[in-house]
């Protein structure tokens, strides 16, 4: 059974849309968490955010570290630009039998987003 310890959040910002509070965590609650998780334990959920959800989120932040580096932690500029060609290039790497996930996560973007353009080239061409 994993043990799991008190931790206080430290959103790096809090947000509200029409989904409720998007929150974004900071890169030193984000390595602590991952820190946590590699010693088999668990930091306490958040509020606003389900259990699942959350646990989820750390096993990504793993992924990220262990196929990209610590720096993946770091926060990206929002609506980056993505030229056609560059899109393409993880396309064809998905299209390759490579797993989108990985591939999104390899280059900072989020695996929904990849695979909607995955989706979008199949049926489109585009």
């Amino acid at each position: 059974m994993r043990a799991t310890r008190k931790m206080i959040c430290t959103p790096f910002t809090g947000q509200t849309g029409e989904r409720g509070i998007i929150m974004r965590y900071s890169f030193e609650f984000k390595l602590e968490c991952i820190e946590m998780y590699e010693r088999g334990d668990f930091p306490d959920t958040p509020d606003g955010v389900s259990t699942k959800r959350f646990r989820d989120n750390i096993r990504q932040w793993k992924r990220m570290v262990d196929s990209s580096g610590i720096d993946s932690l770091h926060h990206k500029p929002q609506n980056r630009k993505w030229k056609p060609e560059e899109k393409l290039e993880l396309i064809v790497k998905v299209l390759a039998g490579e797993s989108c996930t990985f591939v999104a996560l390899s280059n900072g973007i989020q695996p929904g987003m990849l695979y909607q353009w995955v989706n979008k080239y199949k049926t489109l061409g585009l």
